[in-house]
């Protein structure tokens, strides 16, 4: 897209041209499944765990 917005290509199909494609990558409904479940668990020990990791970063890095 950079190369459309400095005008050197002028348009994506023009770059697509450009690009071999060898082949078409199809998601597994099954590992997105559980993708979504454990990106579900990281949130949720993300947020519990943020201010603890905030305080630790101000005791290593006393007054940022």
């Amino acid at each position: 897209m950079s190369l459309v917005a400095t005008g050197e290509a002028e348009s994506l199909e023009d770059i697509k041209a450009h690009i071999p494609m060898k082949e078409t990558v199809k998601a597994d409904p099954e590992a997105h499944a559980v993708y979504e479940k454990t990106y579900s668990v990281y949130r949720e020990l993300y947020e519990a765990l943020s201010p603890s990791f905030h305080k630790l970063k101000h005791l290593r890095n006393p007054g940022k």
